[in-house]
């Protein structure tokens, strides 16, 4: 059976305020509970991107760069134990390496259900690791960030890339350079596509100026590049 989700667009966040660099405390406390892979800019925010936390990369076609990120709901890392974020953390930075996978590799959009289905193996190599940690870890983080409404993948995206768009002076000292593959006519194509799903999954809800902003700016420099 196919993952379910339900979402409810009126909901949706109408600017990219929701997004917040993650305080110094936890940061200091995922490093300690083992994450290594820098440079990585950690946030929190008060919107559920269905799974409670989530890393990977967020791309600037403007000025070819991209940057590994994770986003967590708030409350949900102060919700684990050191073991269980352990084993969180070992997860997340395999997401990281699977997203610059997908695009190098020129992998489409990826359905939710395609992803539980890569999980499962993932899994359970982590609960013969920790063991029932796993699944209490899960069930923290969904009760965590089930207090806060919930928005897809696809429209975190968007405001990442957006938050980035504004900021680039501030954070482009943890960009990296795009390889060959994410600069693929493939890799802009499906970049765009992902854009335009959270685009519309709003409705007629859209928030018109920083879509548009966001989203011609994407389109304009692909092109300038092709």
């Amino acid at each position: 059976m196919g993952t379910v989700v339900f979402l409810d667009p009126t909901l949706y966040p109408k600017s990219e305020e929701f997004i917040q660099e993650m305080s110094p405390e936890r940061v200091q406390r995922l490093h300690r509970c083992g994450w290594s892979l820098e440079p990585l800019i950690f946030f929190e925010g008060s919107f559920n991107a269905i799974s409670g936390v989530c890393a990977g990369i967020v791309r600037n076609y403007s000025h070819e760069v991209y940057w590994q990120t994770f986003y967590a709901t708030d409350g949900t890392i102060d919700s684990l134990s050191d073991t269980e974020l352990k084993c969180v953390i070992e997860h997340e930075q395999s997401e990281v390496y699977a997203s610059l996978n997908d695009v190098n590799h020129s992998i489409g959009i990826t359905t939710l259900e395609a992803e539980s289905e890569r999980h499962i193996p993932e899994f359970e190599e982590l609960r013969r690791k920790y063991g029932l940690t796993v699944d209490l870890a899960i069930r923290k983080i969904a009760g965590a960030a089930e207090r806060h409404p919930k928005m897809s993948r696809f429209v975190l995206l968007f405001w990442q890339s957006y938050y980035f768009l504004k900021r680039y002076d501030q954070f482009s000292r943890f960009a990296l350079p795009m390889s060959s593959g994410m600069l693929s006519d493939h890799a802009k194509d499906s970049f765009k596509r992902m854009i335009s799903k959270a685009q519309d999954e709003y409705v007629c809800d859209t928030p018109t100026k920083e879509w548009g902003e966001l989203f011609m700016s994407t389109i304009r420099n692909v092109r300038r590049n092709d």
